[in-house]
């Protein structure tokens, strides 16, 4: 099962609160619709991929062409080195007086002080959660040395201690507290026989270390045995780059970091990760308006999230970034783009994914006509990702903006045009593609057997086997812009419409259809502007399949939402578990957003969790996109700002999220709900 989010520009319109929005234009770009008597176009066959594509790597700063597949080791060192440099400036150091350096990472709930003394850290919403470093010897495992007292400098996002020969150093970032220790030539000791190179670091305070993972990480632990923080992703790496084999070991209150250096070129560089675990991801180049987040997608334990105005190919080219979840955490293992991207064409605006195979939309691209736009099938082999095939309607005419929606399930996909025409101005389509071993042909077009102008069916797609869910929240049927979704199913290769859905109390304006998701029998079909708590406050309406017959089951709101929350604008579903976005919560300040997690048992649904971002903060709008899957829930905050003016992030939450966990009250003072933190 795999849903089609709701797509950024399209959701940025509904989110200033326009009734009924046609996404034919672009604020600053071409003019969307074709002249009236624009000739048609010739028929277009799927185009395969050029054999000059690239194969895209997770690189911080380029997209490069991959010669090798880089391990997953190397895809973390390299991922936590990008995303924490980057993070310079909106991560500076607070203050550097009397002697002391502090900073913090809202995104990890860190305080950081350092001083001559070592190193203090403090869990802040938690209060009572505070441990200290100290860097106490180095050398070799049998003969050590104490390190030079050193006074902390800061700069940027870094706080430092020059030690002669060694520099131990820190880096604050989303991703957490880096510490590094740099040596400039390898210690005597290890010419003598001493043992492998060793760091050798105090914990104080009243936590307890323990080891955890065959050695891969070390957890701080209070008096009740709960983790405080995490101290893992040890990595070594010398002069030419290479990493080097490392260990950790824990007695008492020591902890001891062992590195294999035989062979290696210095000055060497140690590295390690001091976090509270919170799952926050971000592009390793992540820029001003870049819009990770836009769109989301999950396949057990790959991530893939587009941003949509990254500029790769030029001016909002777009792009998508695959991760991948692994015993400390989320890599980037893979930067995605079109092997013909081009400036606005919006790669990324829509993504789906489907074990080793991606889907993502690029809704503005200039393919034989003008935004007549396109979707892109990238497969991964090992850790490689390379560009399978493009997708074109076959029928495709300017301003059709195919890949505005995406939705994969194994060998299918479906790629939605909300502005094709056949059934009158602006109607909208689908189009179903279906693979054969490497090669990709459209297999059937799938349009509303009423459909009408500006119903712009296709907004939303999902599809789950042979079952696919087509939202048209323009449809005019229970009043301008109440909108609806078609159920199709598929026998053989022929499609063919089994249901019309619409909300029982559906009204004018409701925007029903803005999102939808399928898994097996059961739909759900967000409508973001409906009113049951407050103007545009929004709803979520759940539907099952008996036969082929489907009803009503449920209607899903925000107890705490209120006037302008558009909770709807993105759903997912799967099993018993549905997620519904809300970008508009003010929780953590005006558009900050949130998203809810709903759990069926028989036929009824509870809310089971309120999830909002721990840094969240005004105009992230987390909760744009929404993905879920049996292990891992995806919400994208495309506003977020932690690598430049709306850069944007994603948070990754483990399912599921029962009654009470980690549960506390809305900040804001509201109804009280039960509010998940992130997990990596």
């Amino acid at each position: 099962m795999n849903v089609g989010p709701r797509t950024a520009d399209a959701l940025l319109a509904a989110l200033l609160a326009v009734a009924t929005p046609s996404c034919s234009q672009r604020t600053g770009d071409r003019e969307g619709s074709p002249p009236a008597n624009a000739p048609p176009r010739p028929p277009a066959q799927i185009a395969e991929a050029a054999p000059s594509h690239r194969e895209l790597s997770h690189a911080a700063a380029a997209v490069v062409v991959q010669r090798e597949a880089p391990s997953p080791r190397r895809l973390r060192a390299d991922y936590i080195r990008a995303v924490q440099t980057r993070a310079a400036a909106a991560y500076r150091v607070e203050s550097v007086a009397a002697k002391r350096v502090r900073m913090q990472s809202p995104a990890q709930r860190l305080r950081v002080e350092l001083s001559a003394d070592g190193v203090r850290i403090a869990d802040t919403p938690r209060g009572g959660a505070q441990a200290g470093l100290a860097l106490a010897r180095f050398g070799c495992e049998q003969r050590f040395a104490a390190v030079r007292a050193a006074v902390p400098q800061g700069q940027d996002n870094r706080g430092e201690y020059d030690r002669g020969d060694l520099r131990e150093w820190y880096v604050i970032g989303p991703l957490g507290l880096g510490q590094g220790i740099t040596l400039a030539a390898q210690p005597p000791c290890r010419a003598q026989g001493s043992g492998a190179l060793a760091v050798e670091l105090a914990v104080r305070g009243s936590l307890s270390a323990a080891l955890v993972g065959e050695e891969a990480r070390i957890e701080l632990r209070d008096s009740t045995g709960r983790e405080a923080f995490t101290y893992g992703d040890l990595f070594a790496r010398d002069a030419r780059g290479q990493l080097l084999p490392t260990t950790m070991a824990v007695k008492g209150k020591l902890v001891m970091l062992r590195v294999d250096d035989t062979g290696a070129a210095y000055p060497l560089e140690i590295h390690a990760l001091l976090s509270t675990r919170q799952g926050k991801l971000v592009a390793s180049d992540s820029a001003d308006y870049d819009r990770f987040g836009a769109s989301v997608a999950v396949s057990a334990g790959t991530a893939l999230i587009g941003a949509s105005r990254n500029d790769e190919h030029g001016t909002d080219a777009g792009a998508a970034y695959v991760l991948v979840r692994g015993d400390t955490g989320f890599s980037q293992q893979a930067k995605l783009a079109a092997s013909d991207g081009a400036a606005n064409d919006n790669f990324g605006v829509s993504v789906a994914v489907a074990k080793d195979t991606a889907l993502v939309g690029s809704m503005f691209h200039d393919g034989p006509r003008s935004d007549v736009g396109a979707a892109y099938v990238f497969v991964r082999s090992g850790t490689l990702w390379t560009q399978e095939a493009k997708l074109l309607a076959a029928d495709g005419a300017s301003d059709d903006q195919l890949g505005i929606s995406a939705a994969l399930s194994g060998n299918t996909a479906l790629v939605g045009t909300i502005n094709h025409s056949a059934r009158g101005h602006h109607a909208g389509a689908v189009y179903v593609f279906v693979r054969d071993g490497t090669r990709w042909t459209q297999e059937a077009k799938l349009t509303a057997a009423d459909g009408e102008a500006e119903d712009q069916f296709g907004i939303s797609v999902a599809i789950s086997g042979d079952t696919a869910v087509v939202g048209a929240y323009g449809d005019d049927d229970l009043g301008s812009g109440s909108g609806s979704a078609y159920v199709f199913v598929r026998s053989g290769t022929t499609w063919t419409q089994q249901a019309k859905l619409t909300a029982p109390d559906s009204a004018a304006g409701d925007q029903f259809g803005i999102s939808v998701a399928v898994s097996r029998d059961t739909a759900v079909v967000g409508a973001n502007l409906d009113d049951d708590h407050g103007p545009d406050s929004g709803s979520a309406y759940v539907f099952v399949r008996s036969g082929t017959t489907w009803t009503h089951q449920a209607k899903l709101t925000a107890p705490d939402g209120t006037a302008g929350d558009q909770f709807g604008v993105s759903v997912a579903v799967a099993g018993d578990q549905v997620l519904v976005g809300m970008p508009n919560d003010n929780d953590r300040g005006a558009g900050s957003g949130s998203a809810y997690v709903f759990v069926r048992s028989g036929a009824t649904w509870t809310q089971t969790a309120k999830l909002w971002a721990i840094d969240g903060t005004s105009a992230d709008l987390f909760g744009t996109a929404v993905a879920l899957s049996e292990t891992t829930a995806l919400v994208g905050a495309l506003g977020d700002d932690d690598l430049g003016s709306s850069s944007g992030s994603a948070y990754a939450y483990a399912p599921p999220l029962p009654r009470g966990a980690m549960s506390r009250k809305a900040p804001t003072g509201r109804a009280p709900t039960e509010i998940a933190s992130p997990s990596r």
